[in-house]
């Protein structure tokens, strides 16, 4: 029992982690914490206790009475790693404010260290089976009651279901850095192995609507969207008390539109696991997809608070300070991730974006060079590309976008990149026109199975723009701005190509507007094509009054 229960306390997901904590105290040591052999040194007195206090009261209150530290349970196996003798420590604190805030928080710690040194949980002439019952404690700490029963009776017995229980932590561990793609394929492997062998495993089936949702917002692939919702509701359907699949599947809504049904799946999740980093960050999503930022950021905050080693919170927040034009703080949110995960291609992308915002554009180069060294990825070619062109290092520029193609033959948006870069550099005016010509043909087979994406369309109008086909461009940056006629980035992009079509004034009110709504207007002030545009009064004096409104 937790020393707090002895006082009449109420228990609480503290005194139930101090219960685990124990566990694992005994699993490793073959000893209770409470045993007169299992802290070193000698005893303090017990907080309001005299000289008189009993060797029974000490032994029934005996977290009150010792303060256990990673030592107490290296003293007994010194082949331990000293980071999983701390996560024992942590969870059995005498004060609850310092152990593990939830079964997660604890989860996680302890999935680290068992996918780190694995080995080590195993020392020559231990009992075999040890790692195994540890895996089936996390079971536990994640919520599968049902799982830990059945796979911790199973371990001692059958090597293959501990297999399971393994291959499960280790992709958990793997979807922790789904910042690297090729982890989350793995992660999706392995689960597929677990179901395969045991359908009704919920937590693996929640892991891989986790993983199948995450791939879908890499590459946009609707049937993952598709098996994503299925492996979630598969998951409720075997075991309904789990947090995890609400939310994804509260995530997934938020991204379809579907506030309300998102709210929903992230109350739920709450209600099942109050103490949940992953429900906060999905109710986060909800609220920013509401337009409440200042909720959002709340509740990424929360996320940080309750899981502050995990790099994914200081992303998530940083966005919202992004979004809202906090472009310091945001900086500073994704350096936490980065420091968290060096090599996170991710946080350096984001970390890099920002510093452009900020015009600094040594330290945002050395951030994107790291996340396409970490992972060459689209994203981050992309915006080394733009930073470079930023710079009017157009050659580099266009050696640098060659990479994204390379990554998406079939993405329109890359070629256009391109189109641009040799637009600019010396003699690369005939290498542009073709490079612009093959992102049209690209754009306009998109339009056939996207006909209402604006960004798109306005993007289309621009690549004609550019080549000089007005009678084709004018009518899309035209449906572009009815379909959305406040976005932003819609906005920027057909001022762009207004002004690239010489018509002046159209220019200027449209981009004047996309400051005003809260477009960072540092692209605007380095866009080539914008070059004419910013040497006018009249764009001058718009664009003071656009940074004026509130």
């Amino acid at each position: 029992m937790a020393p707090e229960l002895f006082q009449g306390a109420p228990s609480s997901v503290e005194s139930d982690i101090y219960a685990v904590g124990v566990l694992l105290f005994f699993l490793v040591t073959g000893k209770h914490p409470t045993d007169r052999t299992a802290a070193s040194g000698d005893a303090p007195p017990m907080v309001g206790s005299d000289e008189r206090t009993s060797d029974i009261a000490v032994s029934r209150q005996p977290s009150m009475a010792r303060v256990w530290t990673s030592r107490s349970v290296l003293d007994h196996r010194p082949d331990l790693p000293e980071a999983f003798a701390r996560v024992v420590a942590t969870a059995i604190d005498a004060n609850p404010a310092k152990r593990f805030p939830s079964a997660g928080a604890l989860s996680s710690a302890l999935s680290e260290v068992l996918a780190e040194t694995p080995a080590a949980l195993d020392a020559p002439k231990r009992k075999p089976w040890l790692p195994y019952v540890l895996l089936a404690v996390l079971l536990l700490l994640a919520g599968a009651g049902f799982a830990y029963f059945r796979y911790s009776r199973a371990a001692t017995d059958a090597p293959a279901s501990a297999t399971l229980n393994e291959k499960y932590l280790r992709a958990e561990a793997l979807l922790r850095r789904s910042d690297r793609q090729k982890n989350v394929a793995d992660a999706v492997a392995l689960l597929k192995e677990v179901l395969a062998a045991d359908p009704r495993f919920a937590l693996a089936q929640a892991g891989l609507g986790e993983a199948y949702f995450t791939q879908y917002r890499e590459n946009g692939a609707a049937a993952l969207l598709e098996q994503a919702r299925e492996a979630c509701n598969r998951a409720i359907q075997i075991d309904p008390n789990l947090a995890p699949p609400y939310v994804t599947l509260a995530r997934m809504e938020a991204m379809a539109g579907d506030n309300a049904l998102a709210t929903q799946q992230a109350q739920r999740a709450l209600q099942l696991d109050p103490h949940s980093a992953d429900a906060y960050g999905a109710q986060a999503e909800v609220f920013a997809a509401e337009g409440r930022n200042a909720d959002a950021v709340a509740s990424a905050q929360r996320a940080i608070d309750l899981a502050p080693d995990y790099w994914r919170w200081p992303v998530l927040l940083g966005s919202y300070y992004f979004a809202a034009g906090k472009l310091k703080e945001a900086a500073e949110e994704f350096q936490k991730a980065v420091a968290i995960t060096p090599d996170n291609a991710i946080a350096l992308l984001d970390l890099g974006t920002a510093q452009v915002q900020l015009g600094r554009f040594e330290d945002a180069q050395v951030s994107l060079r790291e996340a396409t060294r970490a992972e060459p990825n689209y994203s981050a070619l992309s915006a080394l590309g733009a930073l470079l062109e930023l710079q009017r290092k157009f050659p580099e520029a266009v050696a640098t976008y060659k990479n994204a193609v390379a990554l998406r033959p079939d993405d329109y948006l890359a070629w256009g990149n391109l189109a641009s870069a040799y637009l600019w550099s010396p003699g690369g005016h005939s290498q542009a026109m073709a490079t612009y010509a093959k992102a049209i043909e690209l754009a306009e087979a998109a339009r056939n199975k996207k006909p209402g994406d604006s960004f798109l369309l306005v993007t289309l109008g621009g690549y004609y723009a550019v080549v000089g086909k007005e009678e084709l461009s004018t009518p899309l940056l035209r449906e572009a701005l009815a379909l959305d006629p406040d976005n932003p980035n819609v906005l920027y992009k057909a001022g762009e190509g207004y002004e690239i079509l010489h018509q002046r004034a159209e220019a200027i009110r449209l981009v004047s507007k996309c400051i005003a709504l809260g477009y960072h207007h540092f692209e605007l002030q380095r866009s080539p094509e914008l070059a004419s545009l910013r040497e006018d009064p009249k764009f001058q004096r718009a664009l003071l009054t656009a940074k004026s409104r509130p």
